[in-house]
């Protein structure tokens, strides 16, 4: 669903800003 994706990118996202 697009729930579910937006989660995915979010979490990504998230990972991403977190490692910087």
């Amino acid at each position: 669903t697009k729930q579910t994706l937006k989660v995915l990118i979010t979490g990504a996202a998230g990972q991403i800003g977190y490692s910087l």
